[in-house]
């Protein structure tokens, strides 16, 4: 009987272990590994937040999904990074008026402006 009520109260505390102390929801890379990896779908609303830089391992991964309305996503000063490199060029390129983002457009900082530096 003991035993079953100490294993009932232990499970009953583990999800309260990935929250911060104001209820907000930690994210890390234990985190991500324990939901089965990236991307890490935030599923429920609630109030988010990195305790820790989270590292995919290329460009092509995706690090979170949100799949819900009212979710709030603290980075906490952590970082979303990538594993790969990539190498700038002393090579001028002139910087897009708009990039095709959904169904909107996205206007980029410098759009339409030559600069010395590209990404390759």
């Amino acid at each position: 009987m003991r035993h079953s009520l100490l294993v009932a109260l232990t499970m009953a505390l583990v999800p309260a272990a990935a929250l911060a102390i104001d209820g907000q929801v930690l994210i890390n890379m234990s985190t991500v590994s324990a939901a089965g990896g990236f991307p890490y779908t935030i599923a429920q609303a609630g109030s988010y937040k990195l305790s820790g830089n989270l590292t995919v391992p290329n460009g092509d991964t995706t690090a979170i999904v949100i799949a819900h309305d009212n979710v709030t996503l603290d980075l906490n000063g952590y970082q979303l990074a990538r594993k790969d490199q990539h190498k700038l060029a002393r090579e001028e390129w002139r910087v897009p008026e708009r990039l095709p983002f959904g169904k909107e457009d996205l206007v980029p900082l410098r759009a339409g402006e030559t600069i010395p530096w590209k990404l390759v």
